[in-house]
């Protein structure tokens, strides 16, 4: 079985979707992120990737973040 490589594939579709301006600049630093196999912090209400402004809350001794107010209002009425 032969094993095919369509990495470079991929490389060249992001490169087209930057070019043609689909995705906005946070999308962009979210695919560099992922395909660099980095780990990426996400809120642990909605599971989104988490940029520059993160809120953390401190709950049963324990920090968690989260993307947004809403995001822990919701989490901390969840485990309420």
């Amino acid at each position: 079985m032969e094993m095919y490589d369509n990495s470079l594939e991929r490389d060249a579709s992001e490169e087209e979707l930057l070019d043609e301006g689909s995705i906005s600049a946070e999308e962009e630093a979210f695919m560099r992120g992922y395909s660099d196999d980095e780990e990426i912090s996400t809120c642990e209400e909605c599971g989104a990737a988490l940029g520059k402004k993160v809120v953390k809350k401190e709950i049963d001794g324990e920090t968690h973040r989260f993307c947004s107010e809403l995001c822990a209002k919701e989490y901390e009425e969840s485990i309420g």
